[in-house]
């Protein structure tokens, strides 16, 4: 039957395989938890058994907090086999009625124990929201996908380390934040970052990016950002294998440059851009040979002459 260990493991692997939920499903219920008991009736489809079985140990299965959070409306779960398959955690209240701490709650459940998607709306206070964050790094949950929504107009949310701490992430939307931290992630594969762009926000930044598996990038960014973007693209850009990449910016000629001088060029599929002039979308012409495999270009064009639109158009079908 194994270790339990080695049973989270398996299913960490294979989330959905229910033979191996239900060999957990012994292992736990061998030894009297109820958790084993929540999963042979989930596998058995008896939703409604297996809530009340939930409400009635709900002290077993995790703290008070966890379940005031959850009757409260400001924890949205997922199920599946009895445990959580994904969790909506909501922080950002006006006032605050939730403390930092209680996603540290949720990830000590041990109903938490193969959460594979995290959505995480944080407060607009930095440091309270990088309080809650501390509990991704500390718990190092086994998370798949991850999105953190914040909306800061003051100090930078501390977010270095956060993904490193989740070696199974494949996906990760950073929306609202007010920097791109320097990034080590071997499984990731798709990454949407929204960067701060409003009036009062702190400058954006653009930490060094190694993910050798990144197959789509996503960037917003504000307007004055546009040449970090660019030495960025050029010096701390490292994903060889990316085929789409979208970028919502004022997109210069010299972005588009360092986007076509990139290693990763020849395996894009598809880019999505704003050109702002002439000369920018003048690039896509000049330089189409790097982009040997592209299948789809998306670009909206501001100040830029019908003529040269047109002929990008034609280029690009």
């Amino acid at each position: 039957m194994g270790t339990e260990e080695t049973c989270l493991e398996a299913l960490r692997d294979a989330p959905a395989d229910r033979e191996r939920w239900a060999v957990y499903a012994d292992l736990l219920q061998g030894r009297g938890d109820v958790r084993g008991k929540l999963i042979a009736l989930a596998l058995a489809r008896k939703g409604r058994a297996e809530r009340q079985l939930r409400d009635k140990h709900r002290r077993q299965l995790a703290a008070e907090a966890f379940w005031e959070l959850l009757d409260a409306g400001a924890l949205e779960p997922e199920w599946g086999f009895g445990h959580l398959a994904a969790v909506t955690l909501w922080l950002a209240h006006d006032p605050p009625r939730f403390d930092p701490a209680d996603l540290d709650v949720v990830l000590a459940s041990p109903l938490s124990c193969v959460l594979a998607a995290l959505s995480l709306h944080l407060p607009a206070d930095a440091g309270t929201a990088t309080r809650a964050l501390d509990a991704l790094r500390r718990r190092r949950p086994p998370l798949r996908r991850l999105e953190v929504t914040a909306n800061l107009t003051a100090d930078a949310l501390h977010v270095e380390g956060v993904l490193e701490a989740l070696p199974r992430l494949t996906e990760a939307r950073l929306l609202g934040l007010s920097e791109l931290p320097a990034v080590s992630a071997p499984a990731l594969q798709s990454l949407t970052a929204w960067l701060s762009d409003w009036d009062g926000a702190p400058p954006c930044r653009l930490g060094r990016l190694e993910a050798p598996a990144l197959r789509e990038l996503q960037l917003r960014v504000r307007r004055d950002t546009e040449p970090a973007l660019t030495r960025w693209v050029r010096e701390h850009l490292r994903a060889p294998g990316l085929r789409r990449l979208g970028v919502e910016a004022w997109v210069t000629s010299q972005l588009l440059e360092a986007v076509a001088d990139a290693p990763f060029a020849a395996s894009l599929e598809r880019l999505s851009v704003v050109t702002i002039d002439d000369a920018s979308a003048q690039v896509l012409l000049t330089r189409r040979e790097a982009f040997p495999r592209l299948q789809r270009l998306e670009a909206r064009f501001f100040r830029t002459s019908q003529a040269v639109e047109a002929r990008v158009r034609a280029a690009f079908r």
